[in-house]
């Protein structure tokens, strides 16, 4: 028979495999008595079969040394979850597992395929007699005196799925645990025996703790035991004898992460943490690694750490670096300075933005293409990313959601913490709908096999640069009314274009109005990326299951947004003077000069390259088949030049890299010099 022996912080556990052995139930009791033996067998403290189950996706059966059940082992089950992982029996990084204690669900930390660490939610302890068990009446049994080897200890009976008896004493090294702690852990005020946990305090900080398993004598460590001893020392400090209360004795400081110092014997220290069993979204916890931005950022920070003398340029996340409009700057100062004054002073605005700016929106965002948009269906927001994410809210979590692969990844996350996306499994989410844009199909999607009620579309698209023409529009508009889907469409590029036959906005397509919902922005256009200001329209007719999404956004709105300052909304109004319009034009041309550099001495280059004509974005094909992040090392690290990765948006952006055309226009001329040179 194959086993494995796996530790966590020195409780070893031997473990076996049951979907590959056949160890029948009755028979483990014994197999944990001989390979628990440490001078006969393998040496440990107990056994775990790892087994099928029909309420999680794994089975912990347990067994203590001597052959006794046990019900749960925190160290053990992470053990377990490692081992799972490592050995092909599952790809999540979140899995639940059951116990003699319940289900337990457990997040893996992994890094290049290899579980780093493992945090296990073990539940709430009860102090609570009958629930430990331990021979007591009322509804706790804290801090009280037992006789136990001729001598009265202070007891704490407490349990989180396995009962434990808490004694804090002046000295654990000097303790004979070996003949006080069967004393204990057979004492009859536990009818199913008892482990034990003897506390030193020794600083404000640190706790000494050496530990008696019922069944399998002194062990190294346990994690679950921790947490138990830090419950009762937080709720129910110990009484301590008159000796100790000469003197000022300051209760040990709260730490927030438990911490591990080295041991001494068989003694273990460890802070005590303030654990209260507050009940999280466990949908923020699938999502996997660091946010792609944020990864960017830390890759890009480490190596200027380690290489301060490079000069880096960066064409990574879509930044501007030009100045405000001088337009939009002027009307900010004047509205704030309209704020000074009491008869201009402005507090809160409408919940859907100033009529001024909502005004100005319709009458040159839409009237001249045909789009039929009023102004009392528009909302200002804070900008096109906050209500990609946050429209969700007015839709139900069972919505199945589709997005372009690749995709902007705050469509997929906003959906993840909402529950819409499953788990993560490889590189996609179970519930998403994963419409793939490559070379082949001109990185527009087809319509999927399987009808979603929410499709999210960007045009000109991000990361692919690539623009929609009203003919492709038109089919996913008219797919969208067939089948009462809503699209969620990303215009936040639109001042971008330069072919007029290319649409601006998704209401030019007839019908739209409904089916869709489209997201815009001022960061782009007119360089608000740090002002913030944007606008979201959902037009009146656009309803579902009985009920106007308009409405539904206004009431979300007045809940939870108090609308974009005042400031702000003059600063955006001023885009639209002529002054503004001139200076807009002006940005834009500079960036679309910066785009052309880039496309055409990446194409020179012999690079296969997209985009850059009709939006700030270039993506263009690693070369010799290198991987996305592989390559953005490369150009981090031999042209000093910052990019995106394509993987980071989805798995059809593997192999690809991103660059906008938003940097300065020397810097940018320089970087595409420095990367054709490493080609």
């Amino acid at each position: 028979m194959k086993f494995t022996k796996m530790h966590g912080c020195g409780n070893d556990y031997v473990y076996v495999n049951c979907f590959e052995e056949n160890l029948p139930p009755e028979e483990r009791p014994a197999l944990s008595r001989k390979v628990s033996d440490r001078h006969f067998g393998a040496g440990s403290d107990g056994l775990i079969c790892i087994c099928p189950s029909d309420k999680a996706d794994f089975m912990m059966d347990m067994y203590n040394a001597d052959g006794s059940q046990a019900q749960m082992c925190g160290n053990g089950i992470r053990c377990v979850a490692k081992y799972v992982y490592e050995h092909g029996m599952t790809d999540k990084t979140v899995i639940d597992v059951e116990t003699g204690a319940g289900v337990k669900t457990l997040w893996l930390n992994v890094e290049n395929g290899v579980v780093e660490s493992v945090r296990v939610c073990m539940g709430t302890p009860t102090f609570e007699p009958a629930s430990i068990p331990v021979d007591a009446s009322g509804t706790a049994f804290i801090d009280q005196p037992v006789e136990v080897g001729g001598n009265i200890w202070n007891v704490t009976a407490v349990s989180v799925g396995n009962p434990h008896a808490v004694v804090f004493v002046d000295d654990v090294d000097w303790m004979d645990l070996p003949n006080i702690g069967p004393l204990f852990e057979n004492h009859p005020l536990f009818p199913e025996r008892v482990n034990t946990e003897f506390v030193q305090v020794i600083d404000r900080n640190t706790l000494k703790m050496r530990v008696w398993e019922r069944g399998s004598g002194e062990t190294m460590a346990c994690g679950r035991r921790e947490r138990q001893v830090r419950e009762q020392r937080q709720a129910h400090p110990p009484r301590r004898r008159a000796a100790d209360r000469v003197g000022s004795r300051q209760e040990p400081h709260l730490h927030d992460r438990p911490r591990r110092r080295g041991l001494r014997g068989r003694t273990q220290d460890i802070s005590i943490t303030r654990c209260k069993m507050l009940k999280l979204n466990e949908n923020y916890k699938k999502l996997p690694g660091s946010y792609l931005f944020a990864e960017i950022a830390r890759r890009t920070a480490a190596y200027s750490e380690a290489n301060p003398d490079k000069r880096l340029i960066k064409l990574g996340i879509g930044d501007v670096t030009l100045p405000l409009p001088g337009a939009c700057v002027d009307a900010l100062k004047r509205a704030a300075d309209e704020l000074t004054d009491k008869a201009t002073f402005m507090g809160y605005g409408p919940y859907e933005g100033y009529a001024f700016l909502r005004e100005a929106i319709a009458a040159n965002d839409y009237l001249p293409y045909g789009a039929k948009i009023s102004p009392d269906e528009i909302f200002v927001s804070d900008g096109a990313k906050s209500d990609c994410g946050n429209i969700g809210d007015i839709f139900s979590e069972e919505c199945v959601v589709a997005v372009c692969d690749p995709v902007y990844p705050v469509y997929i996350d906003a959906n993840a913490m909402s529950g819409r996306a499953g788990d993560y499994i490889g590189d996609k989410w179970s519930n998403i709908v994963y419409m793939p844009c490559t070379a082949e199909n001109s990185f527009f999607p087809a319509l999927p096999e399987r009808v979603p009620d929410l499709i999210y579309l960007c045009f000109p698209n991000n990361p692919t640069g690539m623009a929609a023409t009203k003919e492709q529009l038109k089919v996913w508009v008219d797919y969208a009314n067939e089948h009462g889907s809503v699209i969620l469409y990303d215009a936040a590029y639109r001042a971008y274009i330069s072919d007029s036959e290319l649409p601006r906005s998704i209401y030019e397509i007839p019908g739209a109005e409904t089916c869709a919902i489209e997201f815009c922005s001022f960061s782009k256009t007119a360089g608000f990326t740090g002002t913030r200001c944007g606008w979201t329209v959902i037009p009146r007719s656009l309803v579902r299951d009985g009920e106007s999404l308009y409405d539904m956004w206004m009431r979300r709105q007045s809940t939870k947004f108090n609308g974009t300052a005042y400031v702000i909304q003059r600063a955006a109004e001023a885009v639209y003077s002529d002054e503004g319009k001139k200076q807009v034009a002006e940005l834009i041309a500079y960036y679309m000069n910066n785009a052309k550099v880039i496309r055409e001495g990446l194409t020179s280059a012999g690079l296969e390259v997209y985009g850059g004509t009709d939006s700030p974005y270039i993506w263009f094909k690693a070369p010799d088949g290198q991987g996305s992040w592989e390559f953005f090392d490369r150009l981090l690290h031999e042209a000093n030049v910052v990019t995106t990765p394509g993987a980071g948006f989805g798995p059809s952006g593997e192999g690809f890299i991103r660059l906008t055309a938003f940097g300065d226009a020397d810097n940018t001329r320089e970087a595409i010099e420095r990367i054709k040179k490493i080609l």
